[in-house]
């Protein structure tokens, strides 16, 4: 939800920074169509049009703000970005993450994770939209606990078999064959065949 809410202002701020260019580039128009048509130095249409184009729009802005008297200044630094080109504004270094070497450890899936997962997935059907996010999202919050579990786990668990194959395979083995033969003491066996044959009455 932070996550969201931060994209969601860095967006406000984008579309707030392009409309203010936009209004800058009209302001910068109309000063250099003027001073085209006053005869005074000015761009022509498509050097001006190139120029909006590459200028950063704090730049921009920047110029429009300088207006208020400084119109040939503003024109004659417009000029200049012809000539040697828009400055482009230094990126921002970018913070490196180093992650370890080995694979994450998480801990493993208890038996009300299970069942919750299973419930999710009944409750979001296959096909719908983003789907294992909305699955991540209802385990996460009906489990509350310390460390959610992401969609690309609740997707791997998902695909996991219900029954572990090899201990499935060695209860079919087992389950399959005949019990062994009762152990027969030899002196049991000795005194059987001792023994007369069966009389009538037998």
């Amino acid at each position: 939800a932070l996550k969201a809410g931060a994209d969601k202002a860095a967006k406000d701020d984008r579309v707030k920074l392009k409309k203010a260019k936009r209004r800058a580039e009209k302001q910068l128009q109309k000063v250099n169509a003027a001073a085209r048509d006053a005869g005074r130095e000015a761009l022509s249409e498509l050097d001006f049009l190139k120029i909006m184009e590459d200028l950063e729009p704090q730049l921009c802005v920047a110029l429009a703000e300088r207006l208020g008297g400084e119109e040939a200044a503003v024109l004659a630094e417009l000029a200049d970005f012809v000539v040697c080109g828009v400055p482009k504004t230094a990126e921002p270094a970018k913070k490196i993450v180093k992650l370890s070497s080995g694979p994450k450890v998480r801990a493993p899936w208890s038996e009300g994770e299970i069942k919750m997962l299973d419930k999710a997935c009944k409750r979001f059907k296959a096909g719908s939209m983003n789907r294992w996010e909305q699955v991540a999202d209802y385990l996460n919050s009906q489990m509350n606990s310390k460390n959610p579990r992401t969609h690309q786990e609740c997707i791997s668990q998902f695909q996991k078999p219900l029954v572990d194959p090899k201990e499935h395979a060695k209860k079919l083995e087992n389950a399959e064959k005949p019990p062994p033969p009762p152990v027969v003491a030899a002196a049991e066996v000795a005194a059987a065949a001792a023994a007369p044959d069966w009389s009538d009455a037998q």
